[in-house]
């Protein structure tokens, strides 16, 4: 009697943990800390009108892609590889006087035709975190490209995944990977939507250069009263460029992990 096959997500991988950070103003930390909550976006409330949108052969197609896009809202977490961008804190930490989160996420490395068997392209970079589960996350590296994806009526859920990670070639300074969401997705009274599971990823906080002490002494104290160990760091301005320096957090050097798989981790095991 031959033996049963295990189902895929019960596969073990290879796992090693990466560090990515979340730009976002101080108000939104209370949640996470002491309720292990995070402020979550839809992709189809995204602040760049092109990116959610692929490229139509015709009416038909159109229509098509509207349905999938009701029937498949999408919610992200947007984390960045970068801590020393001034864009960044720019942009997303309320101009220097809010916060970034370091997250260590486990991530499991897997066969090059496994992302085909999630809906993804077998040029995707993806990568479950933590336990494969039936409703894990999935971190997904942005490219960034002059050309939209063309919605592809044949696979529309290929489009969708498609999309998720890729971005036009202005924003390309983000250094941006996305954590694509897969159930526990909740909604505060007021609609924002939330993902528990993440705190347990969180290994730091840096406060921007221009965080108000009482803001600092706030932070801390939510700390404490969570029980949390983590370092609190306060960012600086680097001496001589533009940029901007929070050591020990660096910024993550992604080489290996979006060149990695598991044919060349197996040749190098090989004596």
């Amino acid at each position: 009697m031959s033996q049963k096959k295990k189902p895929l997500y019960e596969l073990k991988r290879v796992t090693r943990p990466y560090r990515f950070y979340k730009y976002m103003e101080s108000r939104w930390l209370a949640d996470l800390l002491l309720h292990d909550q995070i402020k979550v976006t839809y992709l189809s409330t995204i602040n760049d009108p092109l990116e959610w949108l692929p490229q139509f052969e015709n009416r038909q197609s159109e229509q098509a892609w509207q349905q999938q896009r009701q029937q498949h809202p999408i919610p992200v977490l947007c984390l960045s590889s970068r801590i020393s961008t001034t864009a960044m804190w720019g942009h997303y930490a309320d101009a220097h006087k809010g916060i970034a989160l370091a997250f260590d996420l486990p991530l499991n490395f897997h066969e090059p035709d496994f992302n085909t068997r999630h809906h993804l392209s077998a040029e995707s970079h993806a990568y479950p975190i933590g336990a494969l589960g039936k409703s894990c996350h999935w971190l997904m590296k942005v490219t960034y490209t002059s050309t939209r994806p063309t919605f592809d009526t044949a696979s529309p859920i290929t489009t969708l995944y498609n999309l998720i990670s890729t971005k036009g070639p202005d924003w390309a300074s983000e250094s941006e990977y996305r954590v694509r969401l897969t159930g526990n997705i909740h909604h505060k009274t007021d609609g924002t939507p939330i993902c528990r599971g993440m705190r347990k990823y969180l290994s730091g906080i840096i406060l921007g250069i221009h965080t108000p002490t009482e803001t600092e002494q706030e932070i801390r104290a939510l700390v404490t009263q969570a029980k949390l160990d983590l370092p609190i760091i306060r960012a600086k301005k680097h001496l001589t460029d533009y940029s901007i320096i929070a050591p020990p957090f660096v910024d993550t050097d992604t080489h290996e992990l979006d060149n990695w798989t598991l044919d060349n981790h197996l040749k190098a095991q090989t004596p």
